[in-house]
């Protein structure tokens, strides 16, 4: 689970950026 959060945090934060 921790795994999946830190593999799509990133990229949601690029996409709002």
């Amino acid at each position: 689970m921790a795994t999946i959060f830190y593999s799509v945090m990133p990229i949601c934060i690029s996409h709002t950026n």
